[in-house]
């Protein structure tokens, strides 16, 4: 069961679930009783339960981490060659429609955080089209949106005409 929360069998085979997730920053590797009382407030509301929190049992929670991104989409593509970038930052800064300079051969898929199992597929479409020169199977629009170089170009446009590094 998923959306606002998640819910998914424990796999201990005695009826329990595991319950999730929060987004903290900085986020400690200890349970947080607060994190543990909202992810149960979420899931009573998909549920349509009352709004009284559910009582977690006195099974020990745990945590575990997601690599997300700061724009929360993935980077799915070549990867930028910064050293390349350098001699022309000025150009690239002045206009976005110039290509900035990939490593040759070089590609990533990264960054799915909670989408993990949609952005794979997507992925696992992408990356083979872009290795061998096939067409898209995604629109420009999105595939310019999850590229990472995204972020080069960003720090490109952030600093004016300043190499990056």
């Amino acid at each position: 069961l998923g959306g606002a929360a998640y819910a998914s069998p424990s796999g201990t085979g005695d009826g329990r679930l595991l319950v999730g997730a929060s987004f903290g920053n900085g986020a400690s590797p200890l349970p947080d009783p607060d994190d543990d009382a909202g992810n149960l407030q979420r899931l009573g509301r998909m549920l349509g339960l009352p709004h009284e929190p559910m009582a977690a049992d006195a099974n020990p929670a745990a945590v575990g981490f997601r690599y997300v991104l700061p724009d929360h989409l993935p980077a799915i593509g070549p990867l930028p060659d910064e050293a390349a970038t350098a001699p022309i930052a000025a150009a690239l800064a002045a206009n976005d429609r110039l290509p900035i300079p990939m490593v040759p051969g070089l590609y990533g898929a990264f960054g799915f955080g909670t989408r993990g199992l949609l952005w794979a597929a997507l992925a696992a479409e992408l990356l083979p089209a872009l290795v061998c020169g096939e067409p898209s199977p995604i629109e420009r629009d999105l595939a310019d949106a999850i590229a990472p170089a995204r972020f080069l170009r960003r720090q490109l446009r952030r600093r004016g005409r300043t190499a990056p590094g």
